[in-house]
C-alpha cells in the first residue's frame, strides 16, 4: 500500500515550523513507509525546509501559486501514484488513534475518510483530518481549487469559530450527490452527520487530552501515548 501524508506550510511561526519537523519520526512509527509531502512557500525559514528535506520529506514550492496556502495540501489527492492520501495540519502531530482509524478506513470500500475527535469538530470534513483514495475519486481537486475564488490568497477569510471557507468548500465538493455522498467513512464518537457519511466511533479509546487534530500551540509540549498503544 502506497500512502502519502500531505501538509501545508507557510510563514515562520514556531507553532508550525517547529511542530512540522516532529511528524516524520512519528509517521515512521504509525505510518511506516508512507511519504510525507509539504507544500510550502518562500516565507518558511530555510533551516526548516532543510530539516524536512534531510528527513526525506517531499517539498513542493507554491510561492507563485494564487491559491491560499491552507488548501495547498489538498492538491495531493489528485496524485494517483498513491493508493491513499491523508491531509494533516502542520501544527498537529500524527498519532496512534488516527492511524488505527485510517487503517479501518483502508480496509473498507469508501473513497473518502473524515475524522471528528472533539465537540468543536462539527463540519463534514475538517481540512486537516480527512483522506482520499485517489484512484477511486470522481473529482479533480486542482480544477475545483483553480475556480474557487473564496480560496484564493486575496479572498480567503476566517468566518467564525471552527468554521472556515476551506471546510465549507470541502463539504460542498465532497458531500454532494455528484461526488461522494454516501461514499465516506467517518470516525466520530458523537456519531454526527450520519445522513451523509457512514459514521463509526473510533476503534481506540479517546486520548487523555491531545485529540486527533490537536494543535500544539507550544511546540515543546510532549506528545501523549495512547493507552491502547
Amino acid at each position: 500500500m502506497n500512502g502519502l501524508i500531505s501538509f501545508s506550510l507557510y510563514g515562520d511561526d514556531p507553532r508550525y515550523t517547529e511542530n512540522c519537523i516532529k511528524n516524520k519520526p512519528l509517521a515512521d512509527r504509525y505510518y511506516p513507509d508512507w511519504t510525507l509531502r509539504f507544500y510550502h512557500d518562500n516565507t518558511v525559514p530555510a533551516h526548516t525546509l532543510s530539516i524536512l528535506e534531510d528527513q526525506g520529506c517531499e517539498l513542493i514550492d507554491m510561492t507563485e501559486n494564487d491559491i491560499h496556502g491552507v488548501v495547498w495540501r489538498c492538491l495531493a489527492v489528485d496524485d494517483e501514484n498513491y493508493d491513499a492520501v491523508i491531509i494533516r495540519d502542520a501544527d498537529s502531530r500524527v498519532n496512534y488513534r488516527e492511524a488505527q482509524a485510517v487503517k479501518e478506513w483502508l480496509n473498507n470500500e469508501e473513497t473518502l475518510h473524515s475524522m471528528r475527535d472533539a465537540k468543536e469538530h462539527n463540519m463534514l470534513f475538517q481540512t486537516g483530518m480527512w483522506g482520499c483514495k485517489p484512484k477511486q475519486k470522481k473529482f479533480s481537486m486542482t480544477e475545483w481549487l483553480n475556480i474557487s475564488e473564496p480560496l484564493k490568497k486575496k479572498n480567503y477569510q476566517h468566518i467564525s469559530g471552527y468554521t472556515w471557507d476551506d471546510q465549507l468548500f470541502l463539504g460542498m465538493l465532497l458531500g454532494n450527490k455528484e461526488t461522494h455522498i454516501n461514499d465516506v467513512l467517518a470516525h466520530d464518537d458523537w456519531l454526527r452527520h450520519t445522513d451523509k457519511q457512514r459514521t463509526l466511533p473510533f476503534p481506540t479509546n479517546p486520548r487523555p487530552r491531545q485529540h486527533v487534530g490537536y494543535a500544539f500551540l507550544d511546540p515543546t509540549e510532549e506528545s501523549e501515548r495512547d493507552s491502547s498503544e
